[in-house]
């Protein structure tokens, strides 16, 4: 029984899996966006086709995959709650894989090796390095802004699923492309092409780190030209067989011409403008204010427990402290909304400091994967309702930089460092 209230990865994915379900029971609205999703697909087993018949301004795999599902255990929103549920545990188990790949155990020189073996023995041996036991703790940032989000804007009865199934096989395809940036087994390399290619499937926002992942294993040269080829191929997989289906089904050049069209029209609607302007920051909002700030009240609440409750050396102790320190500058609605900021910063910190982050090539990945998805098709940074999506790998690409750069050589903070972590 006492294992089963110990904090550890685990126990941490059911009660991922328990709030999900809980909160799917508050999210779904269907005089909105997500009545769309549970009338789409029941559409489509009517014999309805996508872009020809339904109007569509996202990729078609989801629809197709929830199509899939409502074929095999039938029309029932149920049934979309259910994968939801599954999906929001898979995203908050891929942030947790995630972080285990960018915050590494640290190799030490034999002087900070017997430093550390006499501060061991000084602590009892409980003094643990972040990267080797705790870092699945950074995950509780995306389970509360995402998971426990009771908005439109969620894991597991999102505004569109095609959102939220991109989302997981974007985290995925981040997670292998990371491994294939630190030991370039070919495997990695299509795996992630692969399930870039799922993304970019579901939704066009993904575009632009997938041109990205293509450029890097075309340009790699540790890897044989057959090996690009096959990566290459892994990736339009997906989308050529969702078109594919969509081809067979009826649908023309015509179609799909008129349907971007239309997407491109919506971009330039005042009414878009407005959704912009009146739920991304730019206006204030008292609602958004006030369920910002409830959800930063639960956020320090946590960031005491975890960072409070183990001893671990100064240094982790202000990377972790640093960690809430900037979900709660994304979280409080501020004018001009800390997820901006964080976009911003994010960016920054690798232009300054480039020459560093590029020797290190799965942190290159990751933090320029961070930027690209950081964005919008728009090419415009979102504030507030999309950082439920993008903010936790943002926030994770700056404490990865903080792991692994030696900053404190540019910047010399060092000592502040050291003393904000021997004072909390």
């Amino acid at each position: 029984m006492k294992k089963l209230f110990e904090f550890t990865p685990k126990n941490f994915l059911i009660l991922s899996f328990l709030l999900a379900f809980a909160a799917s029971f508050f999210q779904l609205n269907p005089a909105i966006d997500t009545g769309r999703e549970l009338y789409i697909p029941f559409r489509m087993l009517n014999g309805e086709v996508l872009y020809r018949d339904i109007v569509n301004i996202y990729g078609a795999l989801a629809y197709q995959v929830n199509a899939l599902l409502y074929l095999i255990f039938g029309v029932s929103f149920n049934v979309l709650r259910v994968a939801g549920i599954i999906n929001s545990t898979l995203i908050i188990w891929l942030f947790m894989m995630i972080c285990g790949e960018i915050f590494p155990q640290k190799e030490k020189s034999p002087n900070e090796k017997t430093s550390d073996e006499n501060n061991e023995k000084m602590s009892d041996e409980k003094s643990k390095r972040l990267g080797e036991s705790g870092y699945w703790q950074f995950a509780i940032i995306p389970l509360i802004i995402g998971v426990c989000s009771l908005g439109t804007f969620n894991y597991t009865f999102p505004y569109a699923f095609a959102m939220t199934y991109g989302l997981s096989a974007f985290l995925a395809s981040v997670l292998f492309f990371v491994k294939f940036a630190k030991n370039d087994e070919v495997k990695f390399a299509y795996l992630a092409c692969l399930l870039a290619g799922v993304a970019v499937s579901c939704k066009y926002d993904f575009c632009i780190y997938t041109i990205f992942l293509a450029l890097y294993v075309l340009v790699n040269k540790r890897i044989s030209t057959m090996n690009v080829l096959i990566s290459l191929m892994s990736l339009a997989f997906v989308p050529f067989l969702s078109f594919g289906i969509l081809f067979l089904q009826g649908v023309q050049m015509a179609d799909l011409k008129e349907a971007f069209a239309l997407l491109g029209a919506i971009g330039r609607t005042h009414s878009l403008k407005y959704f912009y302007s009146r739920y991304t920051g730019a206006i204030p909002c008292l609602s958004v204010f006030t369920f910002g700030f409830v959800k930063t009240i639960i956020l320090v609440v946590i960031a005491g427990i975890v960072t409070f409750a183990k001893k671990m050396c100064p240094s982790d102790k202000f990377i972790l402290s640093m960690v809430y320190v900037f979900a709660i500058a994304g979280l409080v609605y501020v004018g001009l909304s800390g997820y901006s900021l964080l976009a911003i910063a994010n960016f920054l910190i690798f232009c300054i400091f480039y020459k560093k982050i590029v020797q290190n090539r799965p942190l290159f990945v990751f933090m320029i994967s961070s930027i690209l998805i950081s964005t919008k098709t728009f090419f415009a940074v979102n504030i507030d309702v999309y950082g439920t999506y993008t903010m936790p790998i943002i926030v994770f690409s700056i404490i990865a930089f903080l792991w692994n750069v030696d900053y404190t050589e540019k910047i010399e903070v060092k000592k502040l460092v050291n003393s904000f972590g021997n004072k909390i």
